[in-house]
């Protein structure tokens, strides 16, 4: 009766294993491979974003399912350098244009998932320093002073700023070099040269007449 019993539930149990094996079962780390492979997700940027040229944008991702190690490509679409880091970060495009930035994912099985994120970059507008202060040409005697402001727009940070008082007194790097004395007669055409961080640059001018 026992021999009865054991040659019913051996074939069973070794049709039970070859069904499992065959199911795609991982019996070394305890994930099963039905799964599909791995989901990705871009979680930075959440979406489609627009840029101006020279703006950056941090990229990060995180995956889901799959069966470990993963590796990673970010590409770029042409907007920047590919790359294989999991989250690359702060990602800098300099041209304008609009790319489709593409993850793909691949996970230890070989299976691959990808997802995708668009983003458009814009020509910035022109870098631009003006004069505020005078705002329109100065007529003094001399020993009068000048009160000498500025403003910028667009460009990118950090700005330099030099001004040439023509001679009529000394230069100046300040952004806002405030009350100026001119001291001889004559007429000075004052100019202030700004320097944004990429390097473009803009020029303002005055005319200051000291009788």
């Amino acid at each position: 009766m026992y021999k009865v019993r054991l040659s019913i539930i051996t074939p069973a149990i070794v049709f039970l294993t070859i069904a499992m094996l065959n199911s795609g079962c991982d019996f070394g780390n305890g994930q099963d491979s039905t799964t599909g492979g791995s989901t990705v997700n871009i979680t930075s940027p959440s979406g489609d974003v627009a840029i101006t040229t020279g703006d950056t944008v941090d990229f990060e991702c995180s995956v889901s399912n799959g069966i470990s190690p993963y590796t990673f490509l970010w590409d770029f679409g042409g907007g920047a350098t590919n790359s294989s880091v999991e989250n690359p970060g702060g990602i800098t495009f300099s041209t304008a244009g609009n790319y489709t930035v593409t993850l793909t994912v691949t996970d230890g099985k070989g299976k691959t998932s990808q997802t995708s994120v668009i983003v458009s970059v814009q020509t910035s507008a022109a870098f631009s320093v003006t004069i505020t202060s005078p705002s329109s040409e100065q007529t003094i005697t001399a020993g009068d002073s000048v009160d000498f402001e500025c403003s910028v727009t667009n460009g990118t940070s950090p700005y330099t700023y030099q001004w040439d008082f023509g001679g009529g007194a000394l230069n100046s790097t300040a952004q806002n070099p405030g009350s100026i004395t001119f001291n001889a007669t004559g007429t000075y055409k004052v100019t202030l040269t700004g320097t944004d961080g990429s390097g473009a640059r803009s020029q303002a001018s005055v005319v200051v007449t000291v009788q």
